[in-house]
Formats: C-alpha cells, sequence, structure tokens
C-alpha cells in the first residue's frame, strides 16, 4: 500500500507493509496541470529520491533527475464569430478570431475542421501578409507581431463559409516564424467551438402568379398575364434546406426592396401562407406591427420540440399572398430557434420578381353594326410601363383584316386557345414618353354580340405594353361596345308550307347613309327571288326599280339610302318544314361594298300546313308613302 501527499511541485509516496527489493520496478501514476508554457530549460526536470526514514533520521537510499516534456501552451480567451454580411453555408463572408496569446509569435496557422468545405483559397486578412500556404481548410497569417498577454483580433474576408452547417470547430496554432516548423511551434488551441453556422435555404424556382392564374376556366385571357404591381398575386418559392429544422422553430420570409417590399398579406383564415412538402405543413402565422413586408410561422407549432419537419436536402413549395410593388427587390427564407444566428437562411440573395404596370384602355366606336369593319378609338394610359409597341387583343370574333386594320397596326396570330385575334400595333422605337396614347385601328364586328361561357356579354378589349426588347412591361383592358343590329327590320309574308313565288314583304330603318346595296340572306329551304316576273316591288327604296340578282339575293340600287326607314318586298318560295334555324340576316352595303348596316338573327315567320288553294291574291292600288291606297286580298278554299 503506498498513501501520497502533494505538496505544490512536490508529491510524497509512503510504501508501507512492503519492502522494495534492489533492481525492483516501482510503478505509479498521478494527474497534474501543466503549466502555461515550457519551463526553462534547468526547470524543466523531474526530480525523484529514493528516502528512508523520517524525521531528521531521514536517509537518501538514491536519486535520479529525468527531462520533462515541451508544453503546448494554449491560447486563452479564445473568440471566433461569424460578421459578415453573408451567413449561409457555402457563402463568401468575413470572420473575426480574437485570442491572446501566451508565447511571442510571429505567424497564426488557422485550420477549420468543420464543417467540411470551409476554403481560405481567397480570404484575405489586412493589413497581415496571408501565407503561401493558404489553401482549402488551412489560412496562415504572417507578420502578427504576436505578444504575451496582449490581446489580438483579426478580421479575415472573403471566406468560403463550409456546408452544411451546425457547430463549427476549429484548431489555431501560432509558430515563431512563416516556416511553421514543429521547433518553432508556440501555443494552440485543438477542437475549439466557434460559432454556429447557418445552413442554407437554397431556392430552386421562384415565380409570382397572377390572381387569376389558377382561374383559367372562369379567366382564360387574363390568366395569361403577369401579375401587376398592387394587385395581390402569389409569391411561390421551391426551396430546400441544408440543415434540419424542427417543431416549434420559425420560417421568417421577408421582401426587402428599395420601396419598401412587397406587402405579405396576413390571413386569419391562414389560406394566404401555405407550405407543403410531402403533407401541407402546420403552421402559426404572425406579423409584426410596423412590418408589412415579413410574416413569421411558427412551424407545427403542436408538436413536439423533437419533431423534425423540414429535412435537409427535401423540396418544399412555400406559397405567399403578396401584394407587389415597382422596382427592384429581394426575399430573405430564413428558420431560426431564437439564438443569435438563424438555422437555414439564404441571406436575402434571391432576386425577385418583375410585376408589370397597370395600364387604362378606352374604346370607343361611331358605329357598331354587325359584320362590318369599322373604325375603333384607343384611349391608353399606360402608367409606369415602357411603351414601344403594344399588342391589342380583340373581344371574340372580331377580327383585324390583313390589310387594312390602320397605319400603326399589323394583325398577329391569335391568343393561345382563346382564339381572340391579336394585333401590333407599333408606337416607337424608343419608347412613348406622354401620359396618353391615342390611336386608331380598323376590325370587322362579329355577327352578333360576343358572350362568355355564363352567357353574359364579353366585349373586353385588352393591351399589353411591350418594351424596347418585347418583354412585357404591362398590361390592361378596357369596356368595349355591343354589336348594333340594324333597327326596324321586319320581314312578313305568308308562312304556308310548300307554297311558292309568296310576296316577301321587307322593312329597316337605316341609321347612317351610303347604302347603294341589299342582301337578304334567307333560312335554309328558303328561296328568295327577285327576278320573277312581277315579284320586285321597290315601295320606297331610293332610285325606283332597282337591279336584281339572286342567290344571294342582292338589289343594287339606283340612289342612295338615306337615314331613314324603307320597305321592299320580293317572292320566297317555302319548304315543306322550317328549319331549326328560322332567321333572315339584312345587309347593306355601300359602292364599295362595305357594311354600312346589317342585321343578323331577323326571326322567320312560323310555317303551317294549311290547305290553301293555291289562287291566294294580295295586291295594292298604289305605294306613296302617307298615301290612301287600296289592297284587294283572294283566297279560294
Amino acid at each position: 500500500q503506498a498513501g501520497a501527499t502533494p505538496s505544490g511541485c512536490t508529491m510524497t509516496f509512503v510504501i508501507e507493509d512492503k519492502v522494495l527489493q534492489a533492481q525492483e520496478d516501482l510503478l505509479f501514476s498521478f494527474t497534474t496541470r501543466n503549466p502555461e508554457t515550457t519551463p526553462a530549460f534547468m526547470d524543466n526536470y523531474w526530480h525523484i529520491q529514493h528516502l528512508r526514514g523520517s524525521g531528521d533520521s531521514v536517509v537518501i537510499r538514491s536519486t535520479h533527475a529525468h527531462k520533462g516534456w515541451a508544453m503546448n501552451s494554449q491560447l486563452a480567451n479564445v473568440r471566433i464569430d461569424l460578421v459578415g454580411d453573408l451567413l449561409a453555408a457555402g457563402s463568401n463572408s468575413d470572420i473575426e478570431i480574437t485570442f491572446t496569446p501566451v508565447t511571442a509569435a510571429e505567424t497564426l496557422q488557422i485550420e477549420a475542421r468543420l464543417p467540411v468545405e470551409f476554403d481560405f483559397a481567397s480570404a484575405t486578412a489586412p493589413p497581415y501578409e496571408v501565407g503561401r500556404d493558404t489553401n482549402n481548410n488551412f489560412m496562415y497569417i504572417n507578420q502578427l507581431g504576436l505578444l504575451p498577454g496582449i490581446p489580438i483580433t483579426i478580421l479575415i474576408q472573403t471566406v468560403k463559409l463550409g456546408r452544411p452547417g451546425g457547430t463549427t470547430e476549429w484548431y489555431l496554432t501560432t509558430f515563431a516564424d512563416d516556416t511553421h516548423s514543429v521547433e518553432g511551434k508556440r501555443d494552440e488551441l485543438q477542437g475549439g467551438i466557434g460559432f454556429r453556422l447557418p445552413g442554407s435555404v437554397n431556392v430552386i424556382k421562384a415565380s409570382l402568379r397572377s390572381q387569376y392564374e389558377e382561374m383559367s376556366d372562369q379567366e382564360p385571357v387574363r390568366s395569361l398575364f403577369r401579375a401587376r404591381v398592387d394587385e395581390e398575386a402569389w409569391a411561390v418559392f421551391e426551396f430546400s434546406v441544408s440543415m434540419a429544422v424542427f417543431a416549434r422553430q420559425k420560417l421568417i420570409i421577408e421582401c426587402l426592396g428599395d420601396q419598401g417590399g412587397y406587402r405579405l398579406i396576413h390571413g386569419t383564415s391562414g389560406e394566404t401562407f401555405i407550405l407543403v412538402g410531402t403533407d401541407r405543413v402546420g403552421t402559426q402565422v404572425a406579423q409584426l406591427d410596423g412590418r408589412p413586408n415579413e410574416l413569421i410561422a411558427t412551424l407545427a407549432p403542436t408538436r413536439p420540440e423533437t419533431e423534425r419537419v423540414l429535412a435537409p436536402d427535401t423540396f418544399y413549395q412555400l406559397e405567399v399572398l403578396v401584394r407587389p410593388v415597382s422596382g427592384l427587390t429581394t426575399w430573405k427564407i430564413s428558420t431560426t430557434d431564437e439564438r443569435a444566428l438563424p438555422t437555414n437562411t439564404n441571406d436575402g440573395q434571391q432576386p425577385g420578381f418583375n410585376p408589370v404596370a397597370a395600364m387604362s384602355l378606352q374604346i370607343a366606336a361611331q358605329r357598331t353594326p354587325p359584320r362590318a369593319l369599322v373604325e375603333i378609338t384607343l384611349l391608353v394610359n399606360p402608367g409606369s410601363a415602357e411603351v414601344n409597341n403594344i399588342m391589342l387583343i380583340a373581344p371574340p370574333g372580331f377580327v383585324f383584316p390583313d390589310q387594312n386594320c390602320g397605319e400603326i397596326c399589323v394583325p398577329a396570330t391569335a391568343l393561345g386557345d382563346t382564339g381572340r385575334r391579336q394585333a401590333r400595333l407599333a408606337l416607337s422605337a424608343t419608347g412613348v414618353t406622354s401620359t396618353t396614347i391615342n390611336m386608331v385601328v380598323r376590325s370587322e364586328t362579329p355577327q352578333d354580340t360576343p358572350l362568355d361561357t355564363s352567357g353574359h356579354s364579353d366585349v373586353t378589349w385588352f393591351i399589353i405594353a411591350l418594351g424596347s426588347d418585347d418583354r412585357h412591361t404591362g398590361w390592361g383592358e378596357g369596356s368595349g361596345f355591343p354589336i348594333t343590329q340594324m333597327r326596324g327590320c321586319t320581314v312578313a309574308y305568308a308562312g304556308i308550307a310548300g307554297q311558292r313565288l309568296v310576296t316577301l314583304a321587307v322593312t329597316f330603318q337605316m341609321q347612317a347613309e351610303g347604302g347603294r346595296r341589299i342582301i337578304l340572306e334567307g333560312p335554309s329551304g328558303h328561296e328568295l327571288t327577285c327576278s320573277a316576273q312581277g315579284v320586285l316591288r321597290p315601295i320606297s327604296l331610293e332610285g325606283g326599280i332597282p337591279e336584281c340578282q339572286d342567290n344571294p339575293l342582292t338589289l343594287v340600287l339606283n340612289g342612295t339610302l338615306q337615314v331613314k326607314s324603307y320597305a321592299f318586298s320580293v317572292a320566297i318560295n317555302l319548304p315543306a318544314t322550317a328549319p331549326t334555324d328560322n332567321t333572315f340576316n339584312i345587309i347593306v352595303q355601300d359602292r364599295n361594298n362595305e357594311v354600312v348596316d346589317a342585321h343578323y338573327g331577323l326571326p322567320g315567320m312560323k310555317i303551317e300546313s294549311l290547305p290553301l288553294a293555291p289562287q291566294a291574291t294580295l295586291a295594292w292600288s298604289k305605294a306613296e308613302p302617307l298615301q290612301s291606297a287600296q289592297i284587294p286580298i283572294g283566297v279560294t278554299f
């Protein structure tokens, strides 16, 4: 048995109940604390004595001295901080190292052990010299002039941070000179814990969806356009994180911009912030007062804190309802456990979107008959849009003629699956600077006022502003006009099945002068004729009896129709049964065969089967307006 009694730098072992024999090994161990530095040469020895007796009768039986080991003195007060603007793993940033040396030295070796992929190849440490052996996760800084007990802080710039993030581990060593030889080694720190490196938020895809994009059935045109400034839209991000995120931690999304960033809409229903992985992630969303461009979402707030909510390198989709603003913006997405540094971040490096400007459009036309070439006046307010050209999109059924749609108008292909016709309006190669743009185009109108899928009038016109590189810079819309059928139109005849050369009387009322041709189109199976002997009666048409042509029935007038009511009659051969579409069309054209006015879909007479003999007669004594006439009618049964 042995008992040890320590005293300062001396330890005495008392051996009891045993007699040591000559040449017998005695082994023992103890714990000691190394000094801060290696002692001076003469002092760095361990001394041992074999004693017998006690008190004044102590006898030295043997003694020896053994050289001690060199001390690896430890750097004191070491602190390693991430101080650059960028925090995410894998980015280039700045770190700051502070320590107090124990021994004078000139060179510092830095080894970043964890996480992997730290790289100092491009790093600098002004005003100090970077050693030539700096590479990968090792850095050497020379000419430091380190003095014992004097703290120093070194700022290292442009360090490529490691991946994937987490607690950092560092090895620091000082050397007497830039040869950093073993003999010149001075102080060290092994396995020092530095800052917690935030993981990275990797945005794979980002888009700004207009509020109409998911409503293509109800909004077939607007759903094709880009989101506009000051109009609600969805900001959508597909992303992954490099460090796991756990329940009750927070995800923060913020829009940064020179005009304050987008307003992020905080809805009480939770349907303005949607986070989805394999399944939807439960969130509790808050918005701080005075920070309308930021939302803070607590992830899985009812789950245990140990439950992983976002797994590393797994794709997630985040949708946030926003109100865009103009100007440059960036997006910052971070996760946090509310410690000093986030657990993941993208450092606000995600570029923003380019919402387009809202434009206004006014539409006017002096006349709007069916299937006519009409002049349309456009008054455009471009707002903040850059405008070199404009794409004009007409309502369904309108057609821009190939050769005659206007001085600056060129017909273009139809708009996607909508079938709506487009025209390109070339304005200025350098861009329009006026606050309003006034233009005139020509378009062929449809047969009737177009209807949407719900049966409502669909006369909205759209415009898209094109910048210098043909990129979309804005869009707008304006209400157009309904198609106006010619007034006062009637057809009257005896609707007896199978009858031939039945007198057909037609009336119409002109809203504009200039008509020189009248075209009358009948239902299927109805044969119209004006060439049979005595069937054409001009009644009140200008210029007396007109020239006549059958199939289609066309009257070429000897005078010009004025703004008033007219009547004429021709003959019709009726089918045995009425067709499904029992309607007539009356078209009035000018001398250039351009439509002046028209009426499509004029209801015909109901066809009845009656046992009438063919000897039915109808005549009149005179046809002058406002004059009395005798009208004999004869029927043989």
